[in-house]
């Protein structure tokens, strides 16, 4: 087969085989063009769409302040929000916005869910935590100290 074409290509003249190489690098741009600039570019725009989503939905997250669900003083939150995870409160002290919380032993992931509780519905950050394992090691965990405040 390639036998056969060569020799065809022979028996054209210089004229006819230097415009069908014209027509065939045509052809092989034209395929070029459509088969791999056009779906880059294509892509490119696309992503440059996506970033700018992104970016848009960055700045609309910072934005957002979390805001008290609750509102009332810092220590009637934190005795619901501690009664509705079924936790024992041991002791709170109250100075200049913060408050000290000190929790009896409990399961360490309802501790941790009621931190995030607070954090997320009573707009409070965690300042300080200390958590002490009981003994035996039964997934239980003393709240030592924890110092909360108002964002």
């Amino acid at each position: 087969m390639m036998g056969k074409l060569w020799a065809n290509w022979r028996q054209r003249s210089l004229r006819e085989r230097r415009l069908m190489l014209v027509l065939l690098s045509t052809v092989m741009a034209a395929g070029l063009w459509l088969m791999v600039w056009q779906p880059l570019q294509q892509a490119i725009a696309n992503q440059q769409q996506r970033q700018q989503q992104l970016r848009l939905q960055w700045r609309q997250l910072q934005q957002i302040s979390p805001q008290p669900a609750v509102n009332g003083d810092l220590r009637q939150l934190l005795e619901k929000t501690i009664a509705e995870q079924g936790l024992t409160l041991r002791g709170t002290t109250e100075q200049q916005g913060q408050i000290r919380v000190e929790l009896a032993v409990a399961n360490a992931e309802d501790v941790l869910r009621w931190l995030d509780q607070v954090e997320s519905r009573g707009g409070i950050r965690v300042m300080e935590l200390q958590l002490q394992s009981s003994l035996p090691p039964d997934g239980r965990v003393r709240a030592g100290t924890l110092l909360l405040e108002r964002q």
